[in-house]
């Protein structure tokens, strides 16, 4: 019921700051999955997919604007939740990802504390993967489609795309202590 209260509340603020019923629809219907996704995870579950499931991004190490081409990497030592590995990613150690495959790719929505700053956490896309998919994934790497896409202020949330790889996680890794 909080949950309604809450999409109510939202429909009257978008209607009274100008935006048609149609728009109001098609926000809400967004909105209302952001909100069953988001904190899905227990905790223990969540711990159990990050030790499977990591980080990855090209030579680059930030976020691109289309899809990234390149060598990529990935990033270990950044906390599960509320810490981006984006922001840490420079200091974090890197090793060398080879021989990941594509399965998939989802669009996944960040909360920000700043429409200019990307702080997506690996927490947020654990949760966004599709159940049916969690159990294929080793790596998934996030994208900007383009940069006017990357806010959006009636959802309050940076909008990334994901790309979902199968492939072998390095013994590095399977090893490799992860940190709520």
């Amino acid at each position: 019921m909080c949950m309604e209260n809450y999409l109510e509340n939202k429909k009257r603020s978008l209607k009274f700051i100008g935006y048609s019923d149609e728009e109001i629809a098609k926000i809400i219907s967004q909105f209302r999955h952001i909100l069953t996704t988001e904190d899905c995870l227990a905790k223990d579950k969540a711990m159990f997919f990050a030790r499977r499931i990591y980080p990855v991004m090209t030579d680059t190490l930030k976020i691109e604007v289309g899809k990234p081409k390149g060598n990529k990497f990935w990033i270990e030592g950044c906390r599960v939740y509320h810490e981006s590995f984006v922001h840490t990613a420079p200091t974090n150690i890197y090793l060398p990802a080879t021989d990941l495959h594509e399965i998939a790719e989802i669009t996944t929505y960040h909360r920000c504390c700043h429409q200019k700053l990307l702080t997506p956490t690996i927490y947020e896309v654990l949760c966004q993967i599709p159940k049916e998919l969690r159990h294929d994934v080793c790596a998934f790497e996030l994208y900007a489609q383009s940069p006017e896409e990357v806010y959006s202020y009636p959802l309050d949330r940076h909008i990334l795309k994901c790309v979902l790889y199968s492939g072998k996680l390095p013994l590095e890794l399977i090893n490799y202590e992860v940190y709520w």
